[in-house]
């Protein structure tokens, strides 16, 4: 298998784990809503989600630099052969609000 299709079905392992936790939080009702600024929530859920995502990338792919909405830049990452790319719940209000769909995002790509 090409390092592409490797990276392909690590994504796709990385979403459906981060999917089972937003499904079982939100179902649950079992998360804590914060903000990261007017209008732009963040919850347990988003966290819990980040931290399996890139437990499971980067444990495959020690090597890649890290990008997610929910943890700090470093711009280490941009002396990376390839970076990890990540959103592990895009649509936070949406729950926030009783509505259950939501995506999550990640991918990999090369700094320029």
């Amino acid at each position: 298998m090409n390092e592409f299709a490797r990276e392909l079905a690590l994504s796709r392992k990385a979403a459906i784990a981060a999917g089972k936790i937003i499904s079982s939080h939100f179902r649950a009702r079992d998360y804590i809503v914060g903000s990261k600024g007017k209008g732009n929530p963040v919850t347990s859920t988003d966290l819990a989600a980040d931290r399996a995502i890139k437990e499971i990338l980067l444990d495959k792919f020690p090597g890649y630099g890290w990008l997610s909405e929910e943890t700090a830049d470093n711009p280490d990452r941009l002396q990376r052969k390839r970076v990890w790319i990540v959103d592990p719940l895009d649509g936070t209000t949406r729950p926030c609000h009783q509505n259950p769909y939501v995506k999550t995002r990640n991918g990999a790509g090369q700094p320029q």
